[in-house]
């Protein structure tokens, strides 16, 4: 896993590890260096309608623009660029 994120790193690219299950995984992927983490330690899959209200009240620290809460409570996809 360090070797694929310094892979990464190399050629410039960020890393997003997937299905991060609990915080001993979390704390070893941010020591190695992965800037981003998805999967059920952070939440289920919810469907769109419940996402804009788990992103305002996460305690992760989400902000959610006017804009981004539009999109997804009229359930259209967002594309984001990192």
């Amino acid at each position: 896993v360090r070797s694929t994120i310094d892979l990464a790193h190399n050629i410039g690219l960020k890393v997003v590890a997937e299905g991060v299950e609990d915080n001993e995984t979390l704390t070893l992927l941010t020591s190695m260096g992965c800037e981003v983490a998805q999967g059920y330690y952070f939440s289920q899959p919810l469907p769109c309608q419940e996402l804009s209200c788990w992103m305002k009240s996460s305690p992760w620290g989400f902000s959610i623009t006017p804009e981004v809460d539009q999109h997804i409570t009229s359930n259209q996809v967002i594309n984001t660029a990192y």
